[in-house]
């Protein structure tokens, strides 16, 4: 079992709020980083977006926690965006299948820019191009396994 610390940090960005977690997500430590994902859908805040720019390794338990939250939120119409996949975390979402599941961008800038042109109507409810990306840079595809 791996162990270390993750470190959460929040800011608002607009309408969303930026989740930043930094370190080692596993068992745990994950039930944290759901208290505080949690506490966001239950606000029905709009958007997050979780950066993931400073974590080093996820376990199934993030990954999970990631998901969970992406469904809660779409239930009551919100979106949550993933940013900054290294590339043992990619690797992570890669063998879970999720990267066709959560919408994965690059930056913090690159996803709040998506969704900017999402709620002008640029795209529709849909992705926006150009803007999601897979971890080797490609927009990912738009197949979904039954």
């Amino acid at each position: 079992m791996r162990t270390g610390k993750v470190e959460i940090e929040t800011e608002k960005a607009g309408n969303y709020t930026v989740v930043r977690l930094r370190g080692y997500v596993h068992v745990e430590n994950s039930p944290a980083v759901r208290k505080v994902l949690q506490r966001l859908v239950q606000k029905r805040t709009p958007g997050i977006v979780v950066s993931l720019e400073g974590t080093h390794h996820m376990d199934a338990s993030g990954l999970a926690t990631l998901l969970e939250c992406s469904e809660a939120m779409r239930r009551h119409g919100g979106k949550l965006l993933v940013v900054g996949l290294d590339t043992q975390v990619a690797d992570a979402f890669s063998l879970a299948q999720l990267q066709d599941s959560l919408r994965i961008f690059k930056t913090e800038a690159e996803a709040l820019e998506g969704i900017s042109e999402q709620e002008a109507g640029s795209q529709g409810p849909g992705r926006s191009a150009g803007t999601a990306e897979g971890k080797d840079g490609s927009a990912p595809t738009a197949q979904r396994s039954s």
